[in-house]
């Protein structure tokens, strides 16, 4: 694949060749979700939520590595975040 000067992929993948691998639908930045948009600087510390063509996720994430986005590792559900203290967490 080939990158345009602004920033968009081109090229053949199995997305159905729109060569739109993934698609970052909201920003958190001091706990605080909006968005995404082209207007948004990422800083350190944001966190995205992140849609991802399935057949694509190798790709996907290796993009969003170079671009300075890596994957938070995944929790089961009702495992608390880091940092929490305890509260609400099942005790078995």
């Amino acid at each position: 694949p080939e990158t345009s000067a602004g920033g968009t992929l081109t090229g053949g993948s199995s997305s159905g060749g729109s060569g739109e691998r993934y698609v970052i639908l909201a920003v958190e930045r001091n706990e605080k979700a909006e968005p995404m948009s082209m207007r948004f600087e990422p800083r350190r510390g944001d966190e995205a939520t992140v849609a991802i063509h399935v057949p694509d996720r190798e790709e996907a994430l290796r993009l969003l590595d170079e671009r300075g986005w890596w994957a938070l590792p995944e929790r089961v559900d009702g495992e608390d975040e880091p940092g929490d203290d305890g509260a609400g967490s099942d005790p078995d």
